[in-house]
């Protein structure tokens, strides 16, 4: 059995066994053909391994990241070769195999693919190979061809092959490419035919008959005989010209043009005849080797066209010339010259490829006219074409990046006299004056900045650069149209980075100054300066428009738009055509489908076709169906009725989606549904359409009918959905054979499809929606035999169909699943395009009503089943934004209800479906917005419930699920509405949707249970902990401090009433004891009497007010003090019920924000007695691996006390840390040992601050080490821990030796190569605390093959996957995702830079891995780690395809936020950072890197003083005789404060931007490599650039931020200011990120338009969508008592002082510190200051939170407290970071104009 699903997961070390073998044998059989009509044994190998491959991606790697599996750059390389095998020429079987390993893929994210190469190799040959000679490659491709013809079905050709290679390899040429081929399979074959004793005769050479030669000669126009023919005849236009639907095929124009090309240009006497010339070089092997090529090139098409490149580029290289290059003056560009620019070679050969490009184009037309041309050159020609300019280019390019004569740029200011004699004076930089020095003097004697002279490099013909763009598009090669229109507007406009943004502004409307127009050959020759930089403006944003479109994307392609109008606006407002189209501007489906309705009614133009087909497009992603079926049905007449004529590629098209909606129609078709087997149909019969095109329906046995519109042509062949049409025909018909066939057609034709997308070079965008629907015809496929076999089992077809395993059903028979309305969420990364994951849903759902008409006994389990699918449908829809979809799923949902019945799960109530609907109605309703009949219907619901009786309903589980999921659903929707009282929601929603779901999950803890359980317990815990937090944030309030300071007013008040009271009481008993011998009157006695009365009861009034008031306030106060604490013990068992529910094996979501804020509201409440015993109640159940990410901040709080005063929070503390230790020693036993070895700082650590470095002190220490001994005492199966601890400490201890290890004798540049062995350093530590170690690192874990510890660390900056089952091999096997350190290399590199350099060292593993990693001390790198991981947990939340929020209404996606993270890969470059003491730490090294500054500055000479070329920068090389950084520096800090700006702008008229080169030189062997690295780059930038600002990160200069090599994007490194610091240092950051010149001429065209503002707003948006998670995060990491929140004024000084010497040019710039993504300024001293007092730092902490809090919710500083949108705000950050008055007051070592 194929599909063969086992419990049993293949190893790891079996899936890499796997992957290998595929990978070998296609790289043996990657030249197999489909010619021949057989498999011999070693391509059956190969298909016996895709199966295999098959099994092991299904198996081994489904669900998994592939970023986290050990082998993944293996994965990667296979995913390229299972593309490669399904090119056309691989035979069909081994196609089909790989397509279904390429379905399997589906659950992968393909986009981090990142190029598909079909046709280069990507194996060990890579491209560079034949860059500076093409004929090395062609000569080894032809030797390929060659032997792959051997195995031709004809054998004719067969015949030819082989005696072309016998010739071929008897001449130097031959044998010099026989030698260098490394494929031992292909010399096996030609070895026979090495004849090199044979004396070979010139003579002898093969050639072409007769006729054969006069017939070219007449197609070429020619006349006369063949000896007066001449030998120009094959550059006549008529050969070279091979039109779309001309008389001449492709395969014959080009055998007949390569054939015509030798004969004329190579004699059979081995005399080479050039382009121009008749005659020349006698006796070039050259020529023989090329004639002897002829009889294979006139026989085979595929043969003659990999002859081309190679001839095109030795007729250019080997003609010398007659004219005199414009470039000999500059050496460079006459060193890497391909021929001489004005040769006649050149010159003919660029007219014969005009007639190529640009067929009926004449030189004096316009570019708008070039592009309107009727005439066009066939696909294949042009393909050719390109590809031959591409060779060309990347020649030139090799030889230009490998030039030794690049020159640095000026540095310094020449020494220079005045009149007097004198030596000027340097301006003061602090004074206003000038000294009497003016800019002209100051700089004088410098050069003058050199005119632009255009790219060294190009396609050394002198072609239009447009015309070839335009080319490139016709020839489906938008990456080669973006790359050389850019080119272009380089040479023609001055630079492409950001040119667009340029002219979209009136001022800038024309060229940079110096700016030419050049051809984009690459000889610096000026070309037509007629073309107005307007024209050329509007073509170069049309073709960018027309790229971005086919790549499908849409924030560049918004971008471009927008500067385009804006361009029109300003340069061509005579024209309003641009006003005619309107689709460009819609921003969602009804505005695209109104504007082309808009087109469509205009008169017929060329776009007839293309807007018919985009109208059926939007008409499906609409959902109109109904419509969609009847405009295609209209289609079919228009050309009859209107005159207007769809397009045959058109035609074809809609045919294909009219079987779509075919087959779709079954959806509906209830009458599948039915046991009885003689139901009648309800689907629409053939009569019902006009002239008898009818959609197939569904006769009264079930049975599709035959009728389509469209006439089934078996010549033509079947798309895709036709064959699906027919399958689900066949399965009707009972038709088993035709059910297969079709299934292969169909997976034929989309093969057929993505190989043709490949040459597209658009396959990246479309890798996902290609797999998604090979992963349906694969379980097409795979439910074969549930269709026509009836005794295989229903749950065979359920468990393909879910994608899971047939074991882990939870059915063990034929009755109804157990769903009760929550179903595991659909298997989709987010990557995958909705319309992809519809048509995957509605294959299934089809599938499922197919297989209950062929299994009536067996319906209502399928029913069931469908009814669960349907949901899925419903909830995926609703998630994606598309409302209608979600409505037809339920539509079809009631439909089936009430025609078969219910079938909820197990249930036959009718009230539990009718229910059931209503609820998925009410969820529907909130996503659209309209809470309030969401919230109606919810309690309808839930007093429907509460009104029904038992019996109404088959079980209390059914009950209890509707009371929990309406409940929830309420409670959410007036949580976000606050409709009610929290009480309220408490007590009536969100408590019994709690309790109803804990009581299903204890009678089934089935997974579907457990995940609703979980959930409403979290959606509980956050709903209260926020309630909590209302209550602390006002107990803590000003308002209720006064409020209590006037309650003891009040009461010290009552208490003064209470003494007047009995003070009166006394007097007026002293009053009656003497009334009698007081002499007063009877009347002075009544009043003095009746005055006393009234004081005495307005006194006790008084009292009894306070009393009243005083109970009262009492009572209040106590009430909320009384809340807030029940409100935190519910919030924490409800977090910890959900927590030790929750399976990540088994159940999906992300619970990291809750750990992270159940941690938080231990630490803020650890005080109290009952929250500790709380939190321990929560570790006996709650498993340990939820809580490993925090370990740093939960070990930071564990400290040593008195046994008398020993606190409970210290005592659980210690329990869980223990815990964790022992289920994850290797994550957590490290960071307790660091924590140990806090107090290990000599006092020349740091200065003066041993004993308080850090606020580490001996408590922890003590704390660690107790914890330490109890672990080292395990036994049992724990005893591998133990064991663990002894072996940990050694190689930490071994690390922190070397780190302190001194190296400065050998910072000497004589010494500076040499490796240092390891064993030096056993003697050479400092003493004290690191004297310890007497064994060097390399011999720590043992040597000579005895092991010194039974089990060894895992490699500390690879950490292995938590593993939730703790499963970590105990010691004696590789833990998962990570490799047992063997050993250690033993010599060691130290870097360039720093007084006390880090060390270079690499790690072996015990799988033989190389893990580099670099080794820091007298440096605290703690900051750095914790910084790394707040940037995971922004990953986490960057990862998730909406926002994390309960509130079914963050699930809505918009416009520009949570929906465009289905195409985007936004994420942050993160590398492990492993500290081991305060003062000393192990980073892992991130290979393939390297600084921003270092590729565009000059760096210093090697070490033996030469300068190499990768030395020169790439600012000199492409801008030579500009200023270097260095004088730029000078220039800028000399100047005075008020001349700062216009210094800064001098600075950019004499440093142009050059960092858009990066990707040209890095990627531009694959122009589609090239545009997905530039897509990422600017990305990245966005992400960085955001989250930078968000958590203040500073100090962004040059060499903080690093760019990855393979991928594009950046890597910032060294975050010693964060947190807005960079505002306190003494020259304050002004800007919020960097966003320089530079860094926006990598972006392209557009700048930051489109991809780069598109990024930043959805980054933000999401990051201001889960503003409270991401504060909670912050809030566990900011109140870490070791973290350190002040810069203190020295290290500010520092810090910068830093920057300045880094950005010296002459020394080296940190070269393999910062290119490990690690390397920090050498003088840079972090946090060595005493810590301030405990207030202080909680002060800051304060500060930071609130800071970020203002960010996130869209206040900025300078806006007048004024709150901005998403969009407001990044478009205000961006102006903000490139305003010029911000950067040119920022510190010089920042370099602002880089």
């Amino acid at each position: 059995e194929r599909r063969g699903r086992s419990k049993k997961e293949l190893s790891p070390s079996d899936a890499e066994l796997e992957l290998k073998r595929f990978l070998s044998s296609f790289r043996r059989h990657r030249y197999a053909s489909a010619e021949s009509g057989t498999l011999n044994m070693h391509l059956r190998s190969l298909v016996a391994g895709l199966i295999r491959l098959e099994k092991v991606i299904r198996i081994s790697l489904q669900g998994m990241d592939p970023s986290e599996i050990s082998y993944g750059s293996l994965l990667h390389t296979t995913i390229q070769g299972l593309f490669t095998v399904c090119h056309p020429n691989y035979p069909d079987d081994i196609r089909l195999a790989a397509s279904r390993c390429i379905g399997e893929l589906s659950t992968f994210d393909l986009t981090s693919v990142r190029s598909f190469p079909m046709e280069d190799d990507i194996d060990e040959e890579h491209h560079d190979r034949g860059h500076c000679n093409p004929l090395h490659a062609m000569q080894l491709s032809l030797l390929r061809l060659l032997a792959s013809y051997f195995k031709s079905s004809n054998s004719y050709t067969a015949i030819i092959a082989k005696d072309t290679c016998k010739w071929v390899l008897r001449t130097r040429e031959g044998m010099k490419s026989w030698k260098r081929i490394e494929d031992d399979d292909t010399k096996f074959v030609l070895g026979p035919l090495l004849m090199s004793n044979k004396r070979f005769s010139k003579s002898d050479a093969p050639g072409l008959d007769a006729k054969f030669r006069e017939r070219l000669f007449k197609r070429s126009g020619g006349e006369g005989d063949e000896g007066n023919r001449g030998d120009a005849w094959c550059w006549s236009k008529n050969l070279w010209m091979c039109l779309e639907d001309g008389d001449t095929s492709y395969a014959d124009w080009i055998k007949d043009l390569v054939c015509a090309i030798i004969l004329c240009c190579y004699s059979r006497e081995g005399r080479k005849q050039s382009a121009s010339e008749a005659r020349s070089s006698p006796g070039d092997d050259k020529s023989v080797y090329f004639h002897c090529l002829l009889p294979m090139c006139a026989r085979e098409a595929d043969f003659a066209a990999a002859v081309f490149p190679g001839i095109i580029f030795d007729l250019l290289s080997s003609d010398s010339g007659k004219g005199i290059s414009h470039s000999k003056n500059e050496s460079v560009r006459s060193e890497v010259a391909v021929g001489v620019s004005d040769s006649k070679t050149n010159c003919i050969l660029t007219r014969c490829f005009s007639y190529l490009i640009s067929p009926s184009a004449s030189p004096l037309d316009s570019i708008q006219a070039r592009q309107r041309t009727n005439i066009e050159t066939d696909t294949k020609a042009l393909c050719l074409a390109v590809d031959t300019l591409d060779s060309l280019r990347r020649v030139v390019q090799s030889r230009w990046l490998a030039s030794s004569n690049h020159k640095r740029n000026t540095t310094e200011f020449p020494k220079m006299k005045t009149d007097s004699g004198k030596k000027p004076a340097k301006r003061k930089r602090s004074s206003a004056s000038r000294d009497g020095v003016t800019d002209s003097e100051y700089t004088a004697g410098l050069p003058k900045t050199p005119e632009w002279r255009g790219v060294p490099y190009g396609i050394v013909l002198h072609l239009p650069g447009l015309d070839v763009a335009s080319a490139c598009l016709r020839a489906n090669r938008f990456a080669s149209a973006l790359f050389y229109s850019e080119m272009y507007a380089d040479n023609h406009l001055g630079g492409s980075g950001g040119v667009l943004e340029r002219l979209a502004r009136e001022k800038e409307s024309r060229s940079r100054d110096g700016a030419s127009s050049f051809d984009i050959s690459g000889f610096g020759l000026r070309g037509d300066d007629s073309i107005a930089n307007d024209e050329v403006a509007l073509s170069l944003s049309s073709i960018t428009m027309t790229c971005l479109g086919k790549f499908g994307e849409s924030d560049g392609l918004d971008g471009v738009r927008t500067l385009d109008t804006a361009i029109r606006f300003y340069h061509n407002t005579e024209n309003a055509s641009s006003l005619q189209n309107n689709e460009g501007a819609a921003s969602n489906d009804w505005e695209r489908l109104l504007a082309l309705d808009m087109q469509q009614q205009m008169p017929p133009s060329a776009s007839y076709s293309s807007n018919s087909l985009a109208i059926t497009t939007q008409l499906k992603s609409l959902g109109l169906r109904h419509v969609l079926r009847n405009y295609m049905l209209g289609l079919q007449g228009h050309d009859q009725v209107l005159g207007h004529a769809l397009a045959p590629q058109a035609e074809e098209k809609l045919k294909d989606q009219w079987f779509e909606e075919s087959w779709r129609t079954l959806q509906w078709d209830d009458s599948l549904l039915s046991s009885e087997s003689d139901a009648v149909s309800t689907t629409l019969t053939a009569g019902a359409h006009p002239r008898g095109f009818s959609e197939p329906v569904v006769g009264a046995r079930g049975k599709l009918g035959t009728e389509s519109a469209w006439n089934d042509s078996a010549t033509s062949g079947r798309g895709m959905n036709e064959s699906i049409y027919h399958s689900f025909t066949s399965a009707l018909n009972e038709e088993s054979d035709g059910y297969s066939e079709y299934i292969s057609e169909a997976r034929r034709a989309l093969l057929n499809e993505m190989c043709s997308t490949v040459g597209n070079e658009s396959l990246v965008g479309a890798l996902p929606d290609f797999s998604t629907k090979l992963r349906a015809l694969n379980q097409l496929e795979d439910i074969k035999d549930v269709f026509f076999l009836t005794s295989n089992p229903i749950p065979r077809i359920l468990a393909v169909l879910r994608n899971e395993q047939v074991e882990d059903n939870p059915r063990g028979d034929t009755s109804a699943p157990d769903l009760l309305g929550s179903r595991p969420n659909v298997g989709f990364p987010p990557h995958v395009g909705f319309q992809s994951q519809e048509f995957l849903m509605s294959v299934q759902e089809v599938a499922l009503r197919v297989c209950s008409k062929k299994r009536p006994d067996d319906a209502y389990s399928i029913r069931c089943a469908l009814t669960d699918h349907l949901l899925d449908f419903s909830d995926l829809a609703r998630q994606r934004g598309r409302p209608e979809t979600a409505g037809a799923c339920l539509a079809r949902l009631s439909g089936m209800l009430e025609n078969c019945g219910p079938c909820f799960g197990r249930s036959t109530s009718k009230l539990h479906s009718f229910l059931r609907l209503h609820l998925e109605d009410a969820k529907l309703n909130g996503a659209n917005g309209n809470f309030s009949a969401a919230i109606r219907t919810g309690k309808l619901v839930l007093t429907r419930l509460q009104h029904s009786e038992e019996k109404d309903l088959a079980t209390s589980d059914e009950r209890n699920s509707l009371i929990s999921d309406a409940a929830a659903l309420c409670g959410e929707l007036m949580v976000e509405n606050k409709v009610e009282s929290g009480k309220n929601i408490l007590r009536d929603y969100l408590g019994p949707a709690s309790s109803s779901a804990l009581k299903i999950y204890e009678n089934n803890s089935s997974t579907s249970n457990g995940l609703r359980a979980s959930q409403s317990e979290f959606a509980l815990a956050e709903f209260v902990a926020s309630l909590h937090d209302n209550v602390e944030q006002k107990v803590s309030s000003q308002e209720w401090i006064n409020a209590g300071v006037a309650s003891e007013e009040r009461r010290a008040e009552l208490q003064l009433c209470n003494k007047m009271l009995e003070k009166a009481n006394k007097e007026n008993n002293r009053g009656k004891a003497s009334k009698n011998r007081s002499g007063q009157t009877a009347q002075s006695k009544k009043q003095t009497e009746e005055k006393t009365k009234k004081e005495y009861r307005e006194l006790m009034s008084h009292v009894a007010t306070l009393r009243r008031e005083l109970k009262m306030d009492e009572k209040e106060r106590t009430a909320v003090e009384k809340s807030g604490s029940e409100y935190l013990h519910l919030a924490l068992r409800s977090y910890g019920r959900a927590l030790s529910i929750f399976n990540p094996s088994t159940m999906t979501g992300d619970v990291s924000r809750h750990i992270f804020r159940m941690i938080s509201l231990w630490f803020s409440n650890s005080s109290t007695s009952s929250v500790n015993d709380l939190m321990h109640q929560c570790q006996e159940t709650v498993p340990t691996h939820h809580f490993v990410p925090l370990a740093y901040q939960i070990f930071a709080r564990l400290s040593v006390e008195s046994e008398s005063n020993q606190t409970d929070f210290q005592s659980t503390l210690r329990s869980l840390i223990l815990k964790m230790c022992k289920e994850h020693p290797f994550h957590c036993l490290i960071q307790l040992i660091t924590l140990a070895n806090g107090n290990k700082v000599d006092a020349d650590d740091g200065p003066g601050q041993s004993s308080s470095y850090l606020q580490y002190n001996s408590t922890k220490s003590d704390a660690s080490y107790s914890i330490l001994h109890s672990l080292s005492q395990l036994s049992g199966a724990f005893e591998y821990v133990s064991n663990l601890v002894d072996s940990y400490t050694a190689i930490a201890n071994g690390y922190i030796d070397l780190a302190m290890f001194p190296t400065t004798k050998f910072h000497d540049k004589k010494l500076a190569n040499k490796k240092i062995a390891l064993s030096a350093t056993k003697t050479g530590g400092k003493g004290g605390a690191r004297g310890r170690s007497k064994v060097p690192l390399d011999r720590i874990l043992g040597s000579g093959g005895r092991k010194a510890f039974k089990t060894v660390p895992c490699v500390l900056t690879k950490p292995p996957m938590i593993r939730p089952a703790c499963d970590y091999g105990d010691g004696l096997s590789d833990p998962i995702g990570s490799e047992l350190i063997e050993t250690f290399d033993p010599n060691f590199a130290i870097t360039d830079t720093g007084i006390h350099r880090p060390k270079i060292v690499r790690c072996i593993g015990s799988k033989g891995g190389s893990f580099k990693q670099l080794v820091k001390g007298e440096d605290d790198i703690r900051q750095d780690a914790i910084m790394q991981q707040v940037f995971s947990t922004v990953n986490d939340l960057l990862r998730r395809p909406f926002s994390d929020s309960t509130s079914p209404r963050q699930n809505i996606p918009t416009s520009r936020s949570p929906k465009i993270q289905f195409s985007r890969s936004l994420n942050l470059v993160t590398y492990n950072i492993v500290p081991l003491s305060p003062v000393s730490g192990v980073l892992e090294w991130v290979d393939d890197t390297m600084p921003f500054g270092e590729y565009l500055n000059d760096r210093g000479k090697s070490k033996d003083g030469k300068d190499s070329a990768d030395r020169v920068g790439a600012h000199s090389r492409y801008y030579p005789g500009e200023w270097g950084t260095k004088l730029c520096q000078i220039y800028f800090m000399d100047a005075p404060a008020q001349e700062k700006r216009q210094a800064f702008d001098e600075i950019c008229k004499r440093f142009s931007p050059a960092f858009r080169y990066f990707f040209v030189e890095r990627f531009s062997h694959s122009l589609q490599a090239w545009h997905v690295a530039r897509t990422m780059y600017t990305r990245s930038c966005a992400v960085n650039s955001i989250v930078g600002h968000i958590l203040g990160i500073g100090d962004r200069h040059c060499n903080n931020i690093l760019v990855h090599q393979k991928t594009g994007e950046v890597v910032h490194i060294d975050f010693g200011i964060v947190f807005e610091q960079g505002k306190c240092l003494n020259t304050p950051e002004t800007v919020p990120f960097r966003l320089t010149r530079d860094i926006v001429d990598g972006m392209g065209p557009s700048g930051t338009e489109g991809c780069f503002s598109a990024a930043a707003e959805a980054t933000a948006s999401v990051l201001r969508g889960n503003t409270e998670t991401l504060l909670t995060i912050l809030s566990a990491v900011v109140s870490d008592p070791l973290y350190k929140w002040s810069i203190n004024p020295l290290q500010a000084r520092r810090v910068q002082r830093g920057d300045q010497d880094d950005n010296n040019e002459g020394d080296e710039i940190n070269d393999e510190a910062t290119r490990a993504t690690l390397g920090r300024s050498a003088n840079s001293v972090k946090n060595i200051a005493a810590p301030a007092n405990e207030q202080s730092e909680n002060d800051a902490a304060n500060r930071a939170i609130q800071k970020i809090r203002q960010k996130l919710h869209g206040f900025e500083e300078g806006n007048s407290g004024e709150r901005q949108s998403v969009e407001g705000q990044v478009q205000l950050l961006i102006n903000s970071a490139r305003d010029r008055d911000n950067l040119c007051v920022l510190y010089h070592g920042w370099t602002p104009w880089v």
